[in-house]
């Protein structure tokens, strides 16, 4: 699979400031992360949760034959957890 570019990438290896990444003159395989974990459209969502909360990243990329349809990402995860928590029965006595 390619290589995937994430916001943590380019803070860990490019540091916050834009203008020395232009002056750097640097090019995003410079801040790429090889092999990154993914997921398939058909996997369960818990196996992008459980990657996600091990390897402390923030999304997986989601791969079909070999090329990327989505991503998945911590905010995609909560609004799930949410929908499934309002659809179940209300706690007795709350």
């Amino acid at each position: 699979f390619p290589e995937l570019v994430t916001r943590g990438d380019l803070e860990a290896k490019l540091g916050w400031d834009r203008m020395a990444w232009r002056r750097l003159n640097r090019r995003v395989e410079d801040a790429m992360t090889p092999d990154p974990f993914t997921v398939a459209p058909d996997d369960p969502l818990d196996k992008a949760v459980e990657l996600m909360l091990h390897h402390k990243i923030g999304g997986i990329p989601v791969v079909e034959q070999q090329k990327v349809v989505g991503m998945i990402t911590e905010t995609d995860d909560f609004r799930a957890f949410v929908k499934v928590m309002s659809q179940l029965p209300a706690a007795a006595g709350h």
